[in-house]
């Protein structure tokens, strides 16, 4: 896989671009060349192109300049120098072409101006062989020398036949069209193994390769129709032209775009999609026209002709608008999970890894496939809400051999996020050619590591459960127990019948309190909690120390869950107050507004209190994180603390 920060692909559309005044001067000179030219009154013949399609050529050879001039410095130089060659090459064509066909000048410029189509149609296929090999990081020098050596051949044997050699003519012209093939084969083959970011700069450049071959060989295809039967050559001639300045055009800012922004309109999925398929229509209205040609030279009439053309085209373009998610899957493979996870309808909460696992065994075929999320250095979970042990090292092996881990996601640090366990190797070679589905699990990975939060919450409330059962058990409940047996003992001494009364309503209240403590350790809630809520509860717990502690609470029921975490937060705060800080005064107070509870207990004591300190606030801290709020804990001013907690709460 491609690190784009070692192939610089880092910068952006939307960053200060800072241009190449060297082809802004080519543009300019070009232009002013052509006008000079123009102007100078060079004598048209019948085989003078026409002004307007000289304009198109010299329009477009102005444009590749630009581009050229325009391309962050960035971007790669040879790409973007031969897109400057060519644009230049083609702003010269129309009047080389001028001067040669009206024989002004010497032989040599008239042979040049015959054949300087050899240098921009050589550079088309170049181009996109050489973004090809900057954007897939594969070597791609043989094909250039192919190319090259090709085009020279092709050259001296056109060379050869201007000289008065018999039978270099045809020999050239048919190597030189067959070097054609090369850089599409080259591009596509560039295609083969890439992911991603990648894939999508590798079928740009394949896109650029072909856009020459099929404009040049469509427009000559008219040119053709229009002059059957009969008819001057000069509309076959402007028909060509017109096609090479379009596919130059088209090719020089493919070639750009496979190697730009990494922003780029060009490197959208949906945008190669649709070019894509633009190109295939175009592919089919090619083929068609050529049906409708050769059907005019089998003297079929013009509208049977046109009939077969019409048809074939049809139907070969139909299916390609059938099968256009096929398309998007060439250009994004993992377009396929995104489509299938839309149609397999909006996941419930707490489904999104199960619905990820089960759309990933469809498309690959592998019923074994399992999923798993890194949510720590050494911890994953599953998509049955399981903790297990997880190695680093066994994401990295994106080889594709059956059992593999493939990453199939990663966090903005490089570090896994989603590694899928495929079952067969088919399965495991598929999964590696997914590249990046970052965007495609975004859901099923939030929902992982909420749910590892949880799972943790839940432990941490438990393993302190345990503590505070045990530390209960341990202490509190045995003296309140021996407290209440010597209260029973000593009672039949007591003379007093009232004293003997109070005594017994002690030893009841205390086995009360031995019980409320036991439903406490074991994870239930208070009696007066559950029936009546923080109003009724808290006075009654307070009742002991009722001069100090000041309650101020809503008379309404607030949810169970929020009733729960502030009851233990305030408790929990009044003790710290008593019997750590020395509080004459305690201020308790709830308060809903919103969408909020906001539970403050504040006091005038020592102050100084750290929730690093101790064990107590640091179990508040978590079990008010359970409930989805936060904890504060601060010093009041003059003197104090302040223990307030934000809770969520509905309205």
């Amino acid at each position: 896989m491609i690190d784009w920060t070692d192939h610089g692909f880092m910068h952006t559309a939307t960053e200060r671009v800072r241009p190449r005044p060297a082809w802004a001067l080519a543009s300019m000179l070009g232009t002013a060349a052509y006008v000079a030219v123009a102007a100078a009154g060079i004598p048209r013949t019948e085989d003078s192109l026409p002004q307007g399609v000289e304009v198109l050529v010299v329009g477009s050879g102005l444009a590749l300049l630009l581009l050229a001039a325009r391309t962050p410095k960035g971007v790669d130089g040879a790409v973007t120098t031969a897109t400057g060659i060519l644009g230049a090459a083609v702003i010269a064509y129309p009047t080389l072409f001028a001067i040669a066909v009206a024989e002004v000048a010497g032989p040599f410029v008239t042979t040049m101006g015959m054949a300087w189509h050899t240098l921009p149609l050589t550079l088309v296929q170049v181009i996109p062989v050489m973004a090809s090999a900057r954007a897939t990081g594969r070597s791609k020098r043989p094909w250039l020398i192919a190319i090259w050596g090709v085009a020279v051949a092709g050259f001296a044997l056109a060379g050869l036949s201007v000289a008065g050699v018999p039978g270099t003519l045809l020999p050239g012209t048919v190597l030189f069209l067959a070097s054609f093939v090369l850089a599409p084969v080259a591009t596509w083959i560039g295609v083969r193994g890439t992911v991603g970011e990648t894939r999508r700069r590798a079928i740009v450049a394949a896109l650029a390769a072909m856009f020459p071959v099929i404009l040049i060989v469509w427009c000559q295809t008219l040119g053709y129709a229009a002059v059957v039967p009969g008819g001057e050559d000069s509309v076959t001639v402007a028909a060509l032209f017109t096609g090479f300045a379009l596919g130059t055009l088209l090719c020089g800012w493919h070639g750009l775009g496979a190697v730009g922004a990494a922003d780029s309109l060009l490197l959208r999925s949906r945008t190669v999609a649709l070019t894509l398929t633009v190109l295939l229509a175009g592919v089919t209205a090619v083929l068609g026209s050529l049906a409708a040609l050769v059907a005019t030279h089998l003297d079929l009439s013009v509208g049977v002709a046109l009939l077969i053309g019409g048809g074939l085209a049809a139907g070969l373009g139909l299916p390609w608008l059938r099968f256009r998610a096929s398309i998007l899957r060439l250009v994004d493979p993992a377009a396929e999970l995104r489509h299938e996870l839309q149609r397999d309808g909006a996941a419930a909460d707490g489904s999104h890894r199960d619905a990820a696992q089960r759309v990933l065994r469809k498309v690959l075929d592998d019923p074994g496939l399992e999923l798993r999320f890194p949510v720590d250095t050494d911890r994953a979970i599953d998509t049955a809400r399981a903790i297990e042990v997880w190695d680093a090292t066994a994401s990295q092996d994106e080889s594709g051999g059956s059992g593999s881990a493939v990453t199939v996601a990663r966090r903005d640090d490089g570090a896994a996020s989603v590694v899928a366990l495929a079952s067969h190797p088919d399965a495991a070679r598929r999964l590696a050619l997914l590249g990046p589905c970052e965007g495609v699990f975004e859901r099923a990975v939030w929902e992982a590591r909420a749910a590892y939060a949880a799972l943790r919450t839940e432990a941490a409330a438990e393993d302190e459960r345990r503590r505070v059962s045990q530390d209960l058990h341990d202490g509190l409940q045995g003296k309140l127990v021996g407290l209440a047996l010597q209260l029973r003992l000593s009672a039949p001494t007591v003379d007093d019948p009232a004293v003997r009364l109070l005594l017994d309503e002690t030893v009841n209240g205390i086995r009360d309190a031995v019980d409320e403590v036991r439903a406490l350790a074991g994870g239930q809630l208070p009696h007066l909690l559950v029936e009546q809520g923080l109003a009724g509860s808290l006075p009654a717990l307070f009742r002991p120390v009722g001069r100090v502690v000041d309650l101020d609470l809503p008379a309404e029921r607030l949810p169970a869950l929020i009733e729960a975490t502030a009851y233990f937060v305030i408790s929990e705060a009044v003790a710290n107050a008593l019997k750590h800080a020395s509080a004459e005064t305690i201020s308790v107070r709830v308060a809903q507004g919103g969408e909020q509870v906001v539970v403050t207990v504040s006091d005038n004591g020592r102050g100084g209190a750290d929730p690093r300190a101790g064990s107590g606030l640091r179990g508040l801290s978590e079990r008010v994180g359970a409930a989805g709020g936060v904890l504060v804990v601060r010093d009041a001013e003059p003197a104090g603390t302040v223990v307030e907690a934000v809770l969520p709460c509905a309205s």
